[in-house]
């Protein structure tokens, strides 16, 4: 898991191969990215992006994420 806001973190889930941007004042899901990998970590780059692993993918993939954060 990884902070992009005061009030936003984003969060890996392995077991339904997803990404996904949590709101943590409302405790809800603002949006989430389905994977075709399952993700093993996450890191902010800059903004809104983050950097995701996926290991399974031949080796480790660093993908680039941005999320609708204007929700």
């Amino acid at each position: 898991m990884c902070l992009v806001s005061d009030d936003r973190i984003v969060v890996i889930d392995f077991s339904n191969s997803s990404v996904k941007l949590v709101d943590v004042i409302a405790g809800r899901v603002l949006d989430q990215l389905k994977l075709q990998h399952q993700p093993w970590g996450v890191c902010r780059m800059s903004g809104d992006r983050v950097a995701v692993t996926l290991p399974d993918a031949h080796g480790i993939m660093v993908s680039f994420v941005t999320f609708n954060i204007n929700i």
